[in-house]
């Protein structure tokens, strides 16, 4: 039995990960609700899917409109599925091989996350430290996901003495938001967006939308389980 990881980092102060947030909340508002720089790519399942790809890289929103469930509930139940691992992982196609782990909870509103997703067909090892934060915005709320150099607090993985690692081992930089927007006691504007490695995440964002939709609009006792 490979025995498991362990891990080695410097974490940062409250202050130092707010200040980042900070930096990418402003830039992830302004983009994610504005279509002028992206190419309306294809309606599905009364998603809105906006794309402007540059390079190797997808800047992306999708949006939907849900009638039934007010802004708070929704960013709550999104809460609760991306930060827990178990159910975070349903989210992605189980040919990611995608593994998490928790390496600190900051506050019941914050968490900095260590994620590896192993793509067989590529043999390609894509590596990242993410913060993963809930916060209020004028708009109503968002779920953050921004990643964070490794080097910036000395992450050290010890990988299992049985591990045999890929062809190509890549970090990314990456940053995610969940955006909802009350536009009634009972009616929420959703948007998801922000920017992706064409060759690993492209055909997966709308599939990562409809998984989360089945999650959290889904049976209760889906997100209870």
């Amino acid at each position: 039995m490979n025995p498991p990881c362990k891990y080695d980092y410097e974490a940062l102060t409250t202050a130092e990960y707010d200040k980042l947030l900070e930096q990418t909340r402003d830039t992830i508002l302004q983009f994610i609700t504005s279509t002028s720089t992206l190419s309306f790519d294809e309606s599905m399942f009364e998603w809105r899917d906006y794309r402007h790809i540059l390079n190797d890289t997808v800047h992306f929103s999708m949006q939907k409109r849900f009638d039934s469930i007010s802004a708070m509930e929704l960013c709550d139940r999104t809460w609760q599925v991306v930060s827990c691992v178990e159910l975070c992982t349903r989210l992605y196609s189980p040919t990611f091989n995608l593994k998490m782990h928790i390496l600190q909870q900051i506050n019941e509103d914050m968490m900095l996350i260590y994620r590896t997703v192993h793509v067989d067909a590529l043999n390609c090892m894509a590596k990242t430290v993410y913060l993963l934060a809930r916060i209020t915005i004028p708009q109503g709320y968002m779920v953050l996901f921004r990643s964070i150099d490794h080097n910036q607090i000395k992450l050290n993985v010890h990988e299992g003495k049985f591990f045999v690692p890929p062809a190509n081992d890549i970090w990314l930089e990456q940053y995610v938001c969940a955006m909802f927007c009350a536009e009634g006691p009972t009616t929420t504007q959703f948007y998801f967006g922000g920017n992706a490695t064409t060759n690993i995440w492209m055909r997966e964002i709308l599939f990562i939308a409809l998984r989360w939709e089945a999650l959290v609009m889904g049976p209760q006792l889906v997100l209870n389980m």
